[in-house]
């Protein structure tokens, strides 16, 4: 009877250390995708050379035209690693349907600050477009789950889009991020935005969500 108490506490000692380790891989998490545990802090594992691989983003446009009558413009980007195709509904007919190649690389440095390249390919010819911008955490917590960018992920997040002089300003209202996972070699980021505006054609409303994943080179 001793020698079966003895064992009966060894292994309800052992659940409970599993249990406190499961907690423990837990709250090593910060985005829904990050590794259970990581020996790299969140900050170390950001500050790498990153590549694009998919996006996804969602525009809605609503806006009401001269005679009143109500106008819904809806934008796509879907891009697989060497393909941005950008398409663009009004009240559900195709207006453009497009696709071209397309690169884009985001370095995130030490110093707060990141450097980014567009490669555009129309037919044969490449055009490249390149800036800088500043990054840092934001401080809605102390878990680092929102990094804010600047403009320097316009370029994927408007490939493509014929902006019209009078619409709601869409390079500038995504600058920041949740950073879903982030991993030695790979980072997701979300967004989830809404703007609006009244001008002399209007009042317009945009909202737009999506999805980037990045390998680090």
């Amino acid at each position: 009877m001793h020698q079966f108490s003895k064992q009966f506490a060894s292994s309800l000692k052992n659940l409970l250390l599993i249990v406190l380790a499961g907690f423990a891989l837990q709250s090593c998490k910060v985005g829904e995708d990050d590794p259970g545990i990581s020996f790299r802090s969140r900050d170390a594992r950001l500050k790498a050379n990153w590549k694009l691989e998919t996006l996804e983003t969602n525009y809605q446009i609503s806006s009401v035209d001269q005679s009143g009558f109500p106008v819904l413009t809806a934008i796509t980007l879907a891009y697989d690693g060497y393909n941005m195709n950008t398409r663009t509904t009004v009240n559900g007919n195709v207006i453009s349907d497009s696709t071209f190649g397309y690169s884009y690389q985001l370095t995130i440095d030490d110093d707060g600050e990141t450097n980014y390249k567009n490669t555009y390919i129309v037919g044969f010819v490449g055009f490249n477009s390149s800036g800088d911008d500043n990054w840092y955490w934001l401080n809605t917590d102390e878990k680092k789950s929102r990094v804010y960018l600047g403009m320097a992920v316009q370029g994927p997040l408007t490939a493509g889009i014929p902006l019209s002089p009078n619409s709601v300003a869409l390079t500038t209202l995504v600058n920041d991020f949740a950073v879903d996972g982030l991993r030695n070699k790979e980072l997701k980021l979300s967004f989830s935005k809404s703007g609006s505006q009244t001008s002399i054609s209007g009042f317009q409303q945009v909202k737009v969500s999506g999805k980037l994943r990045f390998t680090a080179k």
